[in-house]
């Protein structure tokens, strides 16, 4: 079952399940934990769910005092769709195609295969830190899916 939770035009987040007002860092924190949530506009009960996830990320990225990786996001903002989902859909494709060739490379190893989720997401700086650019390797596959 999903916790609903309202958006009111204040931008206050109220915690239908527990009839209290939570922060975005609360919502992050009840997604760590394994929890289906649902945003919900007050007023016209319309699913707000992505735009909320989509600020929940800015703010964690905007406390994070680390290495800024600028070109991965350039390379968001240059791709065909020039969408954080489109990138992400194309390099996950890329992915599993890149699994493929392996298994068919090596069939007498058993390769793992990649655990692509909400809870277990791919650590896309790893790949920027050894200069893969998938992208450029497989153009095909960045198109926009349509």
């Amino acid at each position: 079952m999903k916790r609903i939770i309202k958006r009111y035009l204040n931008r206050k987040l109220y915690d239908t399940a527990q009839s209290t007002y939570v922060t975005l860092e609360d919502l992050a924190e009840m997604y760590r934990q394994g929890e289906q949530v649902k945003v919900l506009e007050n007023t016209t009960n319309r699913d707000i769910t992505y735009q909320t996830q989509l600020q929940m990320l800015f703010d964690i990225e905007k406390r994070y005092e680390g290495p800024e990786n600028t070109e991965l996001l350039r390379r968001m903002i240059v791709s065909p769709t020039g969408r954080i989902t489109g990138y992400t859909k194309s390099l996950e494709k890329a992915l599993n195609i890149g699994q493929h060739d392996l298994e068919e490379r090596m069939p007498e190893k058993k390769i793992p295969k990649p655990v692509v989720s909400p809870i277990n997401p791919i650590d896309l700086t790893t790949l920027d830190n050894q200069n893969v650019n998938p992208s450029v390797a497989i153009p095909e596959l960045f198109q926009d899916p349509g």
